[in-house]
């Protein structure tokens, strides 16, 4: 059985933080674990196609600052 790992971020711009989840993303064991990467923003920043290959990414967009919806 697959164990899902989940790495949250807020924007998906291109700083060491994300480059850093990008090395990680890259060297985890597909055959053990399933990759999600979730954006949760205010923002309009929108990941690029090749931003985590390895991954499935969902972009959640909040309306406002305080939106938890």
């Amino acid at each position: 059985m697959r164990r899902k790992i989940a790495f949250f971020l807020s924007n998906y711009g291109v700083g060491g933080a994300e480059r850093q989840y990008g090395y990680l993303i890259d060297t985890i064991n597909r055959d053990r674990f399933d990759i999600h990467v979730i954006q949760i923003s205010h923002r309009s920043s929108k990941p690029d196609s090749t931003s985590y290959p390895a991954a499935t990414v969902k972009t959640f967009e909040m309306r406002h600052r305080l939106d938890v919806s």
